[in-house]
């Protein structure tokens, strides 16, 4: 492989064309190589696709249909690579691609040279402030070059997982590559924080063990039980790639053999900022350009020209330092300026660290999340237990479980509401189906769930409907015109008649009168409260009144199997009554009564 340039050179075939506008990847595969050849066409690309013999690779610039290519991209095998997600702060792609290269420095292992790092921003795939980018190093000592000139033809190469997160785009559906030459299967999948990139090695002595390695790792079983190279992608990712494609069809099938190399191939073609470095990743370092004072510089040391230099200088004895001190300083002038936009990068990067560090180390807000918790809590609903556990984390990753309640609803709807609330809050994360829900005897509902916190000192997004200060809880159980200040029928209130009060009669006569008893002594057999009669709504004062319309109110809602005949006897009871508790509130000295 290595001696394809020079036989290019010598043969003088493709040397003429090379560098133009195509762009070649290939995919090597067993004693075979995939080669698919693109060229990018308005918003599509038209690609040819072929395969060749592994001994022939070395002779690509010979290929007639080889003709044109400027650039040629090879997949490295997954097993040589190592594949991280870090999340980086929402910006522009520029922005946001230079972000992801500092974190490859950064976090991948200090073994692996800058060129042979790579790192690209998952697009689309960004929650809130944050976007997930890829970083990914080749740690393999394999040169899969081609041997093209660099100064004819630029050589790169794109990791297989790279690939998939080219082919997998926006989706949220998972990626994988299972390569059973070297045992390697790279995955790509979920979205946001939850995002996660690997590369797992499986036993591929047999088909029965690497079939069982992939359907472990990927939770996929193998179609036909062979050793052949499967790529795993989503029916949507396939019908997207292949409107971007000309030329070939892509099947389910043809994306098996060839949807690593294609992945690579539109990974250079369509790249944008937010792809970064994924296929332009080198197995050597780069041509080092020196600057034209140390070529000279150069050209002046040697030993032949020696003569001809001390001549010179005798004649430029007052030039040539002057020449040569500026030639010193402009090298150093634009290596400090490096230097210190790397410096401030760094300082920056560290500040940013401290603060991170001091917001792991600082305590939860206990009595901001109570509160955050109760506001998110609808009527109905009784917490009975609640746990907050700040040792537990954060929560950023999804996966931790600050917080445990337990409590009773009065309907699954009303439990189904307290998730909902929480999941609207913007201050919790992991708010899942409650762990247990059981129903009691009275028909309510038992439960408990567990969760964590996003976001401690964020605050919540609360609607209209969580104001219990606009809309307090004795107007959401007794309707219009209920006071805080008015206690149900049968409670002691503070009256001069005792110093432990008196029972609040009615104003208006006898309290043994039957329309001022209250609802628990007037039902019938089964719950039902009874039916009242006019003259009964009539007699009764406004706490006795609220008290049968909550009443009827309530009980359709905790009886839903109710007969039709019933619920409207109660829904017309509960205009009679609302009528009534709106003539005492008119009425002159009577508000009270």
């Amino acid at each position: 492989m290595k001696n394809g340039a020079s036989e290019q050179r010598k043969s003088g075939k493709g040397a003429g064309k090379a560098g133009g506008p195509k762009v070649a990847a290939m995919h090597a595969q067993g004693d075979r190589v995939v080669v698919l050849v693109g060229e990018r066409e308005g918003v599509r690309v038209r690609v040819t696709a072929t395969s060749i013999p592994e001994k022939d690779a070395a002779r690509l610039g010979e290929q007639g249909w080889m003709a044109s290519v400027g650039h040629v991209v090879r997949v490295i095998p997954g097993g040589e690579t190592i594949a991280r997600v870090a999340m980086v702060p929402q910006a522009d792609g520029s922005a946001m691609a230079s972000a992801a290269g500092l974190l490859a420095e950064v976090q991948l292992p200090d073994s692996i040279p800058v060129h042979r790092r790579g790192a690209g921003v998952l697009a689309g795939h960004g929650e809130a402030s944050q976007v997930p980018a890829l970083l990914v190093g080749w740690k393999g000592s394999s040169d899969p070059t081609c041997g093209f000139d660099e100064d004819v033809v630029k050589e790169t190469v794109c990791p297989i997982i790279g690939a998939l997160a080219v082919l997998r785009g926006t989706s949220a559906s998972s990626a994988w590559f299972a390569d059973p030459a070297d045992g390697s299967i790279s995955m790509l999948s979920g979205t946001g924080l939850r995002t996660s990139a690997r590369v797992v090695i499986e036993d591929n002595s047999s088909s029965v063990l690497w079939a069982e390695g992939v359907v472990s790792a990927v939770g996929e079983e193998l179609e036909g039980g062979d050793m052949k190279p499967r790529l795993g992608l989503a029916p949507e990712c396939v019908e997207h790639v292949s409107s971007l494609v000309t030329g070939v069809e892509v099947t389910r099938e043809w994306i098996d053999g060839h949807g690593a190399a294609l992945g690579a191939l539109l990974a250079v073609i369509l790249s944008d900022p937010t792809t970064g470095t994924l296929g332009l990743m080198r197995a050597r370092p780069p041509k080092v350009i020196e600057h034209p004072v140390m070529r000279i510089a150069t050209w002046l040391g040697e030993k032949k020209r020696a003569v001809w230099v001390t001549a010179a200088c005798l004649v430029l004895v007052v030039a040539g330092p002057i020449a040569f001190a500026w030639g010193r300083v402009t090298i150093l002038d634009s290596k400090s300026q490096s230097l210190k936009k790397a410096k401030e990068t760094r300082k920056a990067l560290d500040e940013r660290g401290a603060v991170y560090a001091e917001v792991k180390k600082s305590r939860w807000p206990i009595t901001k999340l109570l509160s955050d918790i109760s506001q998110a809590t609808p009527l109905g609903v009784e917490i009975t237990s609640l746990t907050i556990d700040p040792d537990a984390g954060t929560g950023s990753s999804g996966g931790s479980q600050g917080i445990s309640i337990s409590a009773i609803a009065g309907t699954r709807a009303q439990m189904n509401e307290l998730q909902a609330n929480l999941n609207k809050a913007g201050v919790f994360t992991a708010v899942g189906t409650p762990a247990r829900s059981e129903s009691t005897a009275d028909g309510r509902v038992q439960f408990s769930m567990s969760f964590g916190v996003a976001n401690a000192m964020a605050p919540v997004a609360a609607t209209p409907e969580w104001d219990w200060a606009t809309k307090n809880i004795a107007v959401r159980l007794h309707g219009e015109g209920a006071s805080l200040k008015t206690p149900p029928v049968g409670k002691a209130t503070d009256t001069p008649g005792g110093s432990n009060g008196g029972s609040r009669r009615s104003s208006r006569g006898d309290s043994d009168d039957t329309a001022s008893k209250p609802t628990t002594e007037r039902k019938e057999a089964g719950g039902v409260p009874t039916e009242l009669k006019d003259e009964q709504i009539a007699k009764m004062d406004r706490v006795t009144a609220m008290k049968e319309m909550a009443t009827r109110r309530t009980y359709p809602q905790k009886n839903p199997s109710l007969d039709a005949s019933t619920k409207r006897r109660l829904e017309d009871e509960v205009v009679k009554l609302k009528a009534r508790i709106d003539v005492l509130n008119t009425a002159p000295g009577k508000a009270g009564t």
